[in-house]
């Protein structure tokens, strides 16, 4: 009898640990907050495809990420729409409690000053201080975010933005061979995809005047996407809202997420449900108590 008493107390403890425990339904946040840059200077080009990681302490059971960068640099013209130009990698630079930003390819190129106009070759404008930033002034900059495991993404803060703040955010979705895959799309050379044609990858929002400091909701929905790769861009208008393009300039600081549920998984229990299984397991041993 003694036994069974202490069983269903267990019991019901072990649910209530359950329902607050990281890995019942866990919501992480990945910080960006390093403030080193080095190689990129106005004399010589930056080092295209590097990587950086979190600067918070993870959580126990929390999935590793990297970030790196991309830009549409692959091509001339880039006044002329998003979807000009084949993906490179760019250079992810880092800038404190402000954030990540982005440093494409057109950068420190012949006449690139922030005023010197050359026949929109180029990014002529890439040189100047706010296109340290991610950013949509002739190239679409974006950060690729790689996990170690299924994530879905659930949030984004900004530390810094200038101008307007709208984003667009992609999930990789594999289809088949002809994909624009993670690693195809942030080599060191040029790759065959664009911006809105990117094979394998799922258009999942545009969000618009992000705030600073704040965790925007995004992948809202019954279904959220869930993937082990993610883009985060300044607003590509290839995946269309009609906004005014062109003039975002963000620093991203956080992403948030929490363990990766296909799209259809039937959700894990809710807290609250567990907390009454567990409630209900503790009424019944007073009761035998009781007795």
């Amino acid at each position: 009898m003694k036994t069974r008493k202490i069983t269903a107390r267990h019991a019901a403890f072990a649910l209530v640990a359950l329902s607050l425990s990281p890995s019942a339904f866990a919501a992480w946040e990945w910080q960006f907050t390093n403030s080193t840059n080095s190689g990129c200077t106005s004399s010589g080009a930056c080092p295209w495809g590097n990587t950086r990681s979190t600067t918070n302490a993870l959580g126990v059971g929390q999935p590793t990420v990297s970030a790196s960068a991309v830009s549409n640099t692959g091509g001339s013209n880039p006044d002329t729409a998003s979807t000009t130009g084949y993906l490179q990698s760019a250079y992810l630079s880092a800038w404190g409690t402000s954030g990540l930003g982005v440093i494409n390819r057109d950068a420190y190129t012949v006449n690139n000053n922030g005023t010197a106009t050359d026949g929109g070759s180029v990014d002529n404008v890439e040189g100047a201080t706010n296109e340290h930033s991610m950013d949509s002034d002739q190239r679409y900059d974006a950060i690729l975010f790689s996990f170690s495991t299924a994530v879905t993404l659930t949030g984004v803060k900004l530390g810094w933005w200038t101008t307007d703040s709208d984003i667009t955010v992609l999930a990789y979705t594999p289809t088949g061979s002809g994909d624009c895959t993670p690693s195809s799309i942030s080599g060191t050379g040029t790759s065959t995809c664009k911006w809105g044609s990117l094979a394998g990858w799922t258009s999942v929002g545009n969000y618009s005047n992000l705030a600073t400091n704040a965790n925007t909701p995004v992948n809202g929905g019954a279904n959220p996407y869930s993937s082990n790769y993610w883009i985060v861009a300044a607003y590509i208008p290839a995946y269309g809202s009609g906004w005014t393009s062109g003039n975002d300039y963000v620093k991203l600081v956080s992403i948030y997420g929490d363990v990766g549920k296909p799209p259809g998984e039937v959700p894990e229990p809710s807290s609250a449900l567990l907390f009454g299984v567990a409630a209900l397991g503790l009424w019944g041993a007073r009761r035998r108590q009781a007795r």
